[in-house]
């Protein structure tokens, strides 16, 4: 069922969610020494009628024949099938409730919010008066109580997200099967010494 995993891994659609927006806006402006590329992104995982024609032609609808086949848009498994792409021995999904953690979704929360608090405290002007906004608006989202949460562990070698300049990153989805939706919090902290040298060197090639 290779070709039905592909299909179901492109149909997710981003959801346009304008508070989300502004929190990333206001994130990046109030970086301290730093620059941020700070990422809220929502997407749904709802199949559309076209998605379920095809999920059917490929024998999706067969659960008697197919019981152990994949399910549309089921994590974990899609989730950690990133071990088979180009950055996959350098990186690992993890979700949050493995070995290390007390095992209760919102221990997992907890611990998410405690990462992101204390990088943005660190490196966001004024992070204290925008926090509780933050939160709020995560949570009316994707709801992290009722989530899978998973953070995506790199050792910075062949990582896209990870190029010279990277001071640090974060990296967390929340999967909420009740709302069949998916959220990204990213963000990366990158030297501003460096983004000079990128801005420098396409002066040069101009």
């Amino acid at each position: 069922m290779k070709d039905v995993k592909n299909h179901q891994v492109s149909s997710m659609k981003y959801l346009e969610n304008s508070a989300l927006e502004a929190l990333s806006s206001s994130l990046s402006i109030g970086a301290i020494d730093c620059i941020l590329d700070v990422k809220l992104e929502s997407y749904s995982c709802k199949m559309v009628q076209s998605d379920k024609k095809q999920w059917k032609a490929y024998g999706g609808s067969n659960e008697t024949n197919h019981a152990n086949e994949r399910q549309p848009l089921s994590p974990p498994d899609d989730f950690l099938s990133i071990s088979a792409s180009p950055i996959g021995h350098s990186a690992r999904m993890r979700h949050l409730s493995e070995a290390g953690h007390s095992g209760s979704e919102t221990d997992a929360d907890d611990v998410v919010m405690e990462a992101v608090d204390n990088k943005f405290s660190a490196t966001v002007n004024g992070y204290t008066s925008i926090r509780d906004e933050l939160w709020l608006a995560v949570d009316a989202e994707i709801q992290p109580n009722d989530c899978r949460i998973y953070s995506f562990k790199s050792n910075y070698a062949d990582d896209p997200f990870s190029e010279d300049g990277c001071l640090w990153c974060l990296n967390f989805f929340f999967h909420n099967k009740s709302l069949k939706r998916l959220m990204l919090l990213s963000c990366r902290a990158l030297s501003q010494n460096g983004a000079l040298g990128e801005s420098l060197w396409d002066l040069d090639e101009e």
